[in-house]
């Protein structure tokens, strides 16, 4: 089973964008350009994280002072925390948390932040609500664009084109799951939703080539078409994910193969942070010496990747 075989299961796209008012949103109406971004909540507080290319104009750098700059090679981190970022809190907690949802774009483009997601026609009503409520409430909010998906292929492939990408592969043993292990002997693909955490873990949506059983209750998105949604808690991946965004490194896209208790994961990453990534990864499979880590990935993305992965 590939990634392709799934390519449209979440087969609708919204593009949304705020417009921020706040000093944060303002230096990046004065930098302009394409920033990407990378959100994500941990419990009530929510952060973004937007990366800027030096380019040699120093006033931007002394505009960026307050917000606590990490300084990484040809590029500067800038993270904003709730009080910097007013506004867009609401925006991911309540969009994330509606079922099979996963951003997979995040930008922030002069001065409005951007963001791309796929979720499943089954969810229509719930991202209808929220975008009714946001319309309403929020004068800054745009709904740009909601209709059929492109395909994650597709979106990558775009996303490459304006920020060089990275693809990073390693194996690991799966721990039990008690609504995944209904289905152990099928053969699938996972996509962890690391932007949304909860007590539970992070949120993943499980892609079967086969139509779900009838025993299988929770968490079902679409039954005909094999998804369902439930929460992942493997240590290794917990403190891969944490490790990674203490190192400000986002992430467009994770896939996972599973296969007889182990799993493949595949992350796509922006390629300045591709370094980044491989000493936290190293960093992790030491504190768990008992993972079965193995890395397996490490390349430039290129759409040729789809004929194997």
């Amino acid at each position: 089973m590939f990634v392709k075989d799934i390519d449209r299961k979440l087969d609708m796209y919204m593009v949304v964008s705020f417009r921020g008012e706040s000093d944060f949103f303002s230096i990046f109406r004065k930098y302009g350009g394409y920033a990407p971004a990378y959100g994500y909540s941990q419990g009530s507080d929510v952060f973004l994280d937007v990366f800027m290319m030096r380019n040699g104009k120093t006033h931007v750098s002394e505009l960026l002072k307050p917000f606590g700059i990490v300084t990484k090679g040809d590029y500067d981190v800038i993270r904003g925390k709730r009080e910097q970022t007013a506004g867009t809190n609401a925006l991911f907690v309540d969009l994330l948390g509606i079922p099979s949802l996963i951003m997979n774009g995040l930008y922030v483009e002069g001065g409005e932040l951007y963001a791309e997601m796929r979720f499943h026609h089954s969810s229509m009503s719930a991202v209808s609500d929220v975008i009714g409520r946001f319309s309403r409430e929020m004068k800054n909010f745009t709904l740009r664009s909601l209709g059929p998906s492109p395909g994650i292929t597709r979106m990558l492939d775009r996303i490459n084109a304006r920020f060089p990408l990275f693809v990073v592969g390693y194996e690991g043993l799966l721990p039990p799951n008690p609504v995944t292990g209904q289905i152990r002997n099928v053969e699938r693909i996972t996509e962890p939703n690391f932007a949304y955490a909860s007590p539970e873990g992070y949120r993943v949506v499980v892609y079967s080539r086969d139509e779900l059983d009838a025993s299988i209750t929770r968490g079902v998105i679409s039954r005909d078409e094999g998804i369902l949604e439930t929460y992942g808690s493997t240590p290794f991946v917990l403190d891969f994910w944490r490790t990674s965004g203490d190192r400000h490194i986002p992430r467009y896209a994770v896939f996972a193969k599973i296969s007889e208790g182990k799993f493949t994961a595949f992350a796509f990453i922006p390629a300045l942070v591709a370094e980044d990534e491989l000493n936290a990864i190293y960093e992790v499979a030491e504190r768990h010496p008992d993972s079965g880590f193995r890395l397996s990935c490490f390349t430039p993305y290129d759409e040729g990747i789809w004929e194997w992965l």
